[in-house]
């Protein structure tokens, strides 16, 4: 059998390294396209029966699952289109080509995200999380123990989860989640979301338990670590620990002031997927808005879309669910290219129902 695989130059190499034979790679990238690496399209003007392979994971910025909708759109057969395990790419397993899935059997997600807290140490002003008026309080972790083992039942594969907040480094079993979560997906991209305001003085012991465990720090650069964040770095680095930095200055209405028909039929660039409580969303508001609503009079309490993942459901129909509008979607203002930004600041003192909003005329 051939193969002709789609993947990026990090994942090819060890591919190449654990003895795994391709044709050629192809891309849908024309950037990309060389004497190495044909186009999508060269394969499909000169097909002979070759197999396509989309590794589990490509690179941060492509979705597998895209790029398989994409090859199904110019017309490859889905029985030609196989998955490799995320096991054979980062684990200990040899490459087995009797072992890949036909890759629209596969129950595979890009993304999700574990919040272990609500609140917040920063409260900045149009959290999209909402955590200016979340209460100090944790998650049940027996209850996320529960959670997780089941997803894996139903989602066998995730690439990236983030274990986010609020501030999740004000959970005091921070160390649970992660090390439950290296064992449930050993081979997930996981990583730890954080203002860095906690960086300055976290302890020798929690930094090298991440640096052990493989975690990323996600650092949301806001105003207030500008000043701090050039020490917080020489001090991860120094013990080896993984960081991406995200600067953050600017903040964008999260919520319409009134019904605008969502404009699509599937989501579109919707990518925070929650898991919470024995469901599963595709976006945190389904979880977070309750704390608007308790505060400011209901004012967005409509249907959301989050499934039990406790019923009797399969791992495909799950995705599917998740790319499915729902009433919310409706009032959503992230998708809107339009609408002006703000300056951060803290939401504290003076917290309104239009520090998340946006009104027309306005």
């Amino acid at each position: 059998m051939k193969y002709v695989l789609y993947s990026s130059d990090n994942v090819t190499k060890i591919l190449e390294k654990k003895g795994f034979n391709y044709e050629y790679r192809i891309t849908v990238d024309a950037n990309e396209i060389n004497n190495d690496i044909k186009s999508a399209y060269f394969l499909k003007n000169n097909y002979n029966g070759e197999k396509i392979i989309i590794p589990s994971f490509i690179s941060d910025n492509i979705n597998s699952d895209e790029i398989y909708n994409y090859m199904i759109t110019i017309g490859f057969d889905c029985n030609n289109i196989l998955f490799i395990p995320i096991e054979m790419i980062y684990g200990d397993e040899a490459i087995d080509v009797d072992k890949f899935y036909k890759y629209g059997d596969v129950t595979y997600l890009d993304y999700i995200e574990i919040n272990i807290n609500d609140h917040c140490n920063l409260n900045c002003k149009g959290c999209s999380h909402f955590a200016p008026l979340a209460s100090a309080s944790f998650k049940n972790f027996d209850t996320f123990f529960k959670d997780i083992k089941r997803l894996k039942q139903l989602i066998p594969h995730i690439f990236k989860i983030r274990i986010m907040g609020g501030e999740p480094f004000l959970n005091p079993e921070i160390k649970r989640y992660v090390e439950t979560l290296k064992e449930v997906y050993p081979y997930s991209d996981l990583r730890i979301v954080t203002n860095g305001l906690l960086l300055k003085n976290i302890s020798d012991e929690m930094l090298d338990f991440v640096k052990i465990n493989d975690i990323m720090l996600d650092i949301s650069v806001y105003p207030p670590l500008f000043n701090v964040i050039d020490e917080i770095v020489q001090k991860l680095k120094s013990k080896q620990v993984k960081l991406f930095l995200e600067h953050i200055s600017m903040f964008k209405p999260i919520l319409l002031d009134s019904k605008e028909k969502y404009p699509f039929k599937t989501l579109q660039n919707c990518n925070c997927i929650n898991l919470e409580n024995g469901f599963i969303s595709s976006c945190p508001l389904q979880t977070t808005i309750k704390y608007y609503n308790e505060r400011f009079e209901n004012k967005y309490n409509y249907k959301t879309n989050k499934i039990n993942i406790y019923d009797s459901i399969t791992g495909a129909e799950i995705k599917k669910r998740l790319k499915e509008p729902f009433e919310l979607c409706d009032y959503c203002a992230h998708y809107r290219e339009d609408l002006p930004f703000f300056e951060w600041s803290q939401s504290l003192a003076n917290i309104n129902s239009e520090d998340w909003m946006y009104k027309k005329g306005k």
